[in-house]
């Protein structure tokens, strides 16, 4: 499939044995980043499985300058599976491009009309 056709997308499934072991995302344009998903192909589609209660971790990170309960944004994640979360050397690039992505998709398009640009 050619990376540029609509639809090009990929589906995570989080496994949890508990409700509260689930990420609950506040806002659209916050980064949820998952740790040791496998990769499965289901209707022809990519798929991420993250298995919470076996081996694989999540952590949400704010795309604003403040997390959604209010807090100033200090670069962490406001939310995460587990008792702590990692980061590595790159995480903080990766985060900054996505963060700056979604400021510049959010400032064009407004989800709440289909789509359209504002």
């Amino acid at each position: 499939m050619n990376s540029k056709t609509k639809g090009d997308y990929a589906q995570v499934v989080i496994y949890a044995k508990r409700f509260e072991d689930l990420p609950i995302i506040h806002r659209l344009g916050d980064v949820i980043r998952i740790h040791r998903a496998n990769l499965r192909i289901y209707n022809n589609q990519r798929q991420f499985n993250v298995n919470v209660y076996f081996k694989s971790s999540w952590a949400l990170y704010s795309s604003d300058k403040t997390t959604p309960l209010g807090a100033i944004d200090n670069g962490g994640p406001y939310a995460y599976s587990g008792n702590k979360y990692t980061n590595e050397k790159q995480d903080g690039a990766i985060l900054s491009t996505l963060k700056k992505w979604a400021s510049g998709f959010f400032a064009q398009h407004s989800i709440g009309d289909g789509g359209k640009t504002a």
